[in-house]
């Protein structure tokens, strides 16, 4: 406000924008829907142009205030605003559907990975259960053949009955 009434702002810039974040949920005031939010300032004089952005759930705006000789024809430039949106939103959808489609790719790698990691976690434990039952099968005794040794040798380590 300072610098609007002091004129500096008029010797400093010729063009204003402001963005201004709203709620991004509906509101409501005595229960009637908030439809819009409009962002409006006083042109100091020597200023031409000021374009507010408010946002307001989900969506943003554009308002655009000026001097007829500044911009004799507001609508043109409003109508190059909305071109030049609806290209960058164009610019962006296209980016996306790349990035998507590269997504895609990876996550249908994703898959492979985890069935061959899968697999391979599978064939390790199959091979650590194989080597554990060897490994016991060595250290347990034999019972064919010697199994009254062996009953002697377990009761012993038992001790009497």
């Amino acid at each position: 406000r300072l610098l609007l009434r002091s004129g500096a702002a008029a010797r400093l810039c010729n063009l204003f924008i402001s963005n201004v974040p709203g709620p991004q949920v509906p509101v409501y005031m005595n229960g009637a829907l908030m439809v819009r939010s409009v962002g409006l300032a006083p042109l100091a004089d020597g200023m031409g142009l000021f374009i507010a952005t408010p946002s307001y759930a989900g969506q943003m705006s554009f308002n655009v205030i000026s001097t007829r000789e500044l911009l004799p024809d507001i609508e043109f430039f409003m109508q190059c605003l909305v071109e030049s949106l609806a290209e960058l939103l164009a610019l962006t959808e296209t980016h996306a559907t790349a990035s998507e489609r590269r997504a895609g790719k990876r996550a249908a790698a994703a898959p492979k990975a985890a069935a061959s990691a899968s697999t391979a976690q599978t064939e390790a434990k199959t091979r650590a259960k194989a080597q554990t039952k060897t490994a016991t099968k060595a250290r347990t005794p034999s019972r064919a053949g010697s199994g009254a040794k062996a009953k002697a040798k377990a009761r012993g380590r038992q001790g009497p009955l």
